[in-house]
């Protein structure tokens, strides 16, 4: 009787238990398949809040679900996981990641996530102005130098956390090359990015750089003071000077020490009976593009009993 029962439609019972076996793997198949899948993390910061350093993008996750629903699904339609601070203040922030906080796509589920936990160090957001600094490589041509640089702005604003914006002294163009050259240099130039998070509100700047023959100093020594309108054999006291020239320096190291002439014009002083004078002396022969540098010297003039004796007075000199 239980044999019977058994063996009764036999076929058709194991063809019953071979569908319910397949039925039974397709759906534990179905929803069993794992997959990895990298979340983008976004932060809910205050206004005035800035993150300092590098700071978590992404949250990984395993999903389990349907073959169907893992094969299918958008990267582009993940929902970014939020991380919400907006009542934090600067400082180091710890902030735990729940999975209940992940979406994942439809039909799949979270498995696990890491990181699980984030640390943060935040900072309060400033900004202030920076001085820009040109950045320049090589040198003009023999003889010549850099005379200035202008900027325009002088001053850029920066944006970014407190303790690194206060910090900040200046922020650099690209590289100007000035090797070999002899003519002002203009050009509308990109500044340097600074590092993360540090943020820039202009990006370029006018920079002229004036080239212009180089200057050198040199001292002219043991001058003779030439004595305009003074009696005949009447000298100055010292009678000898030294004059210091500043100018371009091809045109400076050139100067014959005999054509730079020291003098004083005492014709007045004697016409008004002066006996003893003292006067700043005077240069004649002083190459144009070149300064005197220093002060004048001084010189004195004793007239004495020889006043009557008046030297022929020279042409005036051309100073």
């Amino acid at each position: 009787m239980t044999l019977s029962f058994i063996t009764k439609n036999i076929t058709l019972k194991l063809f019953s238990l071979i569908v319910a076996s397949l039925l039974f793997l397709f759906v534990n198949i179905e929803s069993g398949t794992s997959a990895d899948v990298d979340f983008r993390l976004e932060y809910h910061l205050p206004d005035d809040i800035i993150i300092v350093g590098d700071a978590p993008t992404q949250l990984h996750a395993t999903l389990r679900g349907p073959w169907a629903a893992v094969r299918s699904y958008d990267i582009a339609d993940l929902k970014p996981v939020i991380i919400d601070i907006k009542n934090a203040g600067p400082g180091s922030f710890r902030r735990t990641i729940d999975i209940n906080e992940i979406t994942p796509p439809g039909g799949m589920r979270v498995i696990s996530i890491r990181p699980t936990e984030i640390e943060l160090v935040l900072d309060r957001r400033v900004e202030r102005q920076v001085a820009v600094q040109t950045d320049i490589v090589g040198k003009p041509d023999l003889g010549y130098e850099v005379a200035a640089i202008e900027t325009t702005p002088e001053k850029v604003w920066v944006s970014g956390p407190a303790k690194k914006v206060e910090t900040l002294d200046a922020i650099p163009t690209r590289v100007i090359d000035i090797e070999g050259r002899r003519e002002d240099i203009s050009v509308d130039i990109e500044i340097k990015p600074p590092l993360a998070p540090i943020r820039l509100k202009e990006k370029r700047v006018s920079v002229t750089i004036r080239i212009a023959e180089e200057l050198t100093t040199r001292s002219f020594e043991n001058l003779p003071v030439r004595v305009d309108g003074a009696p005949i054999g009447i000298s100055a006291i010292p009678d000898k000077v030294t004059v210091k020239l500043k100018g371009p320096k091809n045109l400076v190291e050139n100067i014959e020490p005999s054509t730079i002439i020291p003098y004083v014009d005492i014709t007045q002083e004697i016409n008004e009976g002066a006996l003893v004078i003292d006067k700043m002396v005077s240069l004649q022969g002083n190459p144009e593009q070149t300064q005197w540098i220093g002060t004048a010297p001084k010189v004195q003039i004793i007239i004495g009993k020889n006043k009557n004796r008046i030297r022929k007075k020279k042409p005036s000199p051309r100073n």
